[in-house]
């Protein structure tokens, strides 16, 4: 039994770092790339990282928080367990679709860019 529970242990935390590399690697794109050519979708992208920060941040600290607080026995682990999912669940959710608004907003060219065309440079 003591072997299962530091296999999910290291399989979770494997998990966890992943996610949290995910995030660094949206971070940097966003920084080095969208801010410079898009900063009106910064702020979608950017809040879509953040929720799915909040959202990675939060299930380890409930999981944490689970195996630390002693509980009252099965069934409070359980409704503990589908409150956390179900929590964690809607943040992500959160993210998906504030994602999706900014690559949405992203596939439209900027607002300025007819005024900035130079009819010219084509002819």
């Amino acid at each position: 039994m003591a072997a299962a529970a530091l296999v999910s242990t290291l399989v979770y935390a494997t998990g966890l770092l992943i996610s949290f590399a995910f995030i660094v690697v949206w971070i940097v794109v966003l920084v080095a790339v969208v801010r410079k050519h898009r900063p009106d979708v910064l702020v979608l992208l950017g809040a879509s990282v953040g929720v799915s920060a909040l959202a990675t941040f939060f299930s380890l600290v409930v999981t944490i928080g689970m195996r630390v607080v002693p509980y009252g026995g099965g069934d409070t682990y359980m409704l503990m367990y589908g409150a956390t999912s179900a929590a964690s669940t809607l943040l992500h959710a959160v993210a998906s679709a504030l994602l999706i608004a900014g690559v949405a907003k992203l596939a439209k060219p900027p607002p300025n860019a007819y005024a900035m065309r130079d009819p010219g440079r084509y002819e």
